[in-house]
C-alpha cells in the first residue's frame, strides 16, 4: 500500500501521480461537488475532499464494475455486454478477467471501449483507496482457458 491517501482531521487527500491519467497539468475537475480543492504539488495531482465524500466515491466505482459485472453475469444481450460470458475481479480490481469466445473476442471491435471504462473505475477505486494503481486487464477464451490477451494498466 502506498500513501496515496493522507488522512487529516475528517478531510482526505488523494493523490494521482504524473501519468496515471494523462499529465499531471492536463487533469480537470469532473467532480467539484464532491472534490473541494485540487492541487499539483511536483507532478501529483492532490485532490481534497470529505472522508465522506472519498467513501461515496469509492463505493460509486465500485457499483459501475459491479453493475457491469452483474449485466454480464445475467445475460444481458444489449451488445456493451453481450459478448462476454463472464467477468471475473480479483481484490481491489488487481486483476480484470473477462471469459469470452475467441471469436467474440476477434470479432468485437469495441472490448476495448469496455475495457478502458472499467479500467478507468478500477484505477479511481484503487488510487482512493490509497493503493498504487496497478490492473491486469486479460482475455480468456470461456471453451479452452487459453489467454487471449492481456495487457497492464498503468
Amino acid at each position: 500500500m502506498v500513501g496515496n491517501v493522507n488522512m487529516t482531521a475528517s478531510y482526505v487527500t488523494v493523490i494521482i501521480p504524473n501519468g496515471v491519467f494523462g499529465t499531471s497539468t492536463q487533469y480537470k475537475n469532473h467532480d467539484p461537488k464532491r472534490i473541494q480543492h485540487v492541487e499539483i504539488v511536483g507532478d501529483e495531482v492532490q485532490l481534497y475532499m470529505t472522508k465522506e465524500h472519498r467513501e461515496q466515491a469509492i463505493a460509486e466505482f465500485e457499483s459501475y464494475l459491479t453493475l457491469f459485472q452483474q449485466q454480464v453475469d445475467v445475460g444481458e444481450i444489449e451488445l456493451l455486454y453481450g459478448a462476454y460470458e463472464r467477468i471475473e475481479y480479483e481484490e481491489h480490481y488487481l486483476i480484470i478477467r473477462c471469459y469470452l469466445t475467441s471469436e467474440q473476442y476477434f470479432e468485437y471491435g469495441f472490448l476495448a471501449i469496455n475495457e478502458t471504462e472499467l479500467v478507468i473505475d478500477a484505477m479511481y477505486y484503487q488510487l482512493y483507496k490509497g493503493l498504487t494503481p496497478s490492473i491486469t486487464f486479460e482475455y480468456i477464451d470461456v471453451e479452452t482457458n487459453a489467454q487471449l490477451g492481456q495487457i497492464q494498466y498503468p
